[in-house]
């Protein structure tokens, strides 16, 4: 990638939110590298041939324009989360509600849908992977609100609930996680906000547009862009 196409990379199209600015600050450390930069053109490359699967880029954000390519900005949030999730700085786990989620200015079939996933993964009533453990029950529960706040709603959980770790690629082993708070973010998201909920919240529920699943990401790892994401 030469000079020219990182000077392409940071024209104004690239640039769809203040969380977006943002995140374009924080990367010029990496394009003042020619090693991290050949590595973020190794992501959107990747990312841009199918490597990476579509759900689990949605995870990271998810695009209002379906069928635009991936920019720079998408490439440096999805490489700095999906490298800390393999390196076990990031913990993850996974809820199937059972349904998609509408669009997010439908407030109440949203609303009706999570708390239906939620009451029907607090039916099943154990711990959130092991069916048969006699650990006591971690309830689920959230709220959705949508529109034009800081996140669409919240997740919560009150009691140990488990989490993968992955390490060198690979789910490692799994960690309970007490009770907390995480927003939510329902469908479409920019990928800055996505790194912003990460560094204040230390957390974040997602649940894209086309599926049934709300992943949970929690910051395990306290010395990882507390001070570096601030600004966000």
């Amino acid at each position: 990638m030469g000079n020219t196409d990182v000077q392409d990379f940071l024209l104004s199209k690239n640039v769809r939110s203040v969380h977006d600015r943002a995140l374009l600050n924080i990367a010029k450390e990496y394009l003042n590298d020619p090693d991290w930069l050949e590595t973020v053109a190794m992501y959107l490359r990747n990312m841009r041939n199918g490597v990476y699967s579509k759900d689990a880029i949605d995870v990271v954000f998810q695009n209002w324009d379906r069928f635009g390519e991936y920019t720079f900005v998408d490439a440096v949030a999805y490489m700095l989360i999906h490298t800390d999730i393999h390196l076990g700085k990031i913990a993850k786990t996974v809820i199937d509600i059972g349904c998609e989620p509408s669009s997010d200015t439908d407030r109440d079939s949203n609303s009706a849908a999570l708390m239906k996933g939620l009451e029907s993964i607090n039916a099943w009533g154990t711990t959130l992977f092991d069916p048969n453990s006699t650990e006591a029950k971690c309830r689920f529960f959230g709220n959705f609100w949508g529109g034009s706040a800081d996140e669409d709603g919240y997740i919560e959980w009150d009691g140990n609930a488990s989490f993968w770790i992955f390490k060198d690629g690979k789910c490692d082993h799994d960690i309970k996680i007490p009770g907390r708070r995480v927003p939510l973010e329902v469908g479409y998201t920019m990928p800055g906000r996505t790194i912003a909920h990460l560094a204040s919240a230390r957390g974040l529920a997602r649940w894209p547009y086309n599926s049934k699943i709300i992943t949970i990401l929690v910051v395990v790892d306290n010395d990882i862009w507390r001070l570096k994401y601030d600004n966000l």
